[in-house]
């Protein structure tokens, strides 16, 4: 099951909605906030246009979509929780104030 989702980087690298694009992609399998071992797939983004705060809702709502689908067709079987986690391909362009608010994630 391991070796399956460590397909996962290579297949969505590369998806596109809209004008959000991924970049790259992280999978870990750490434990969730019950303690039970899930898998972490961390979506490395094109950064929001200009002025924008943040992705659309829309974008991200159909690249979770996008995941289960892949998900489902490499490990059909998986029985462990997992999660979809959202970070911008270059921080250092984002606003200041958004920066502020950004959240680091241990992988």
């Amino acid at each position: 099951m391991a070796a399956a989702v460590e397909e996962l980087p290579d297949i969505l690298r590369g998806e596109r909605v809209g004008s959000t694009r991924v970049s790259d992609v992280r999978v870990k399998w750490d434990q969730d906030s019950a303690g039970l071992l899930a898998l972490f797939i961390i979506l490395m983004l094109s950064n929001p246009k200009k002025g924008q705060a943040t992705w659309p809702v829309d974008h991200l709502w159909e690249l979770r979509r996008v995941v289960r689908s892949r998900v489902r067709e490499v490990a059909p079987d998986l029985d462990a929780p997992w999660f979809v986690a959202f970070e911008p391909e270059e921080a250092d362009e984002l606003d200041p104030d958004d920066r502020r608010e950004q959240v680091e994630v241990d992988v």
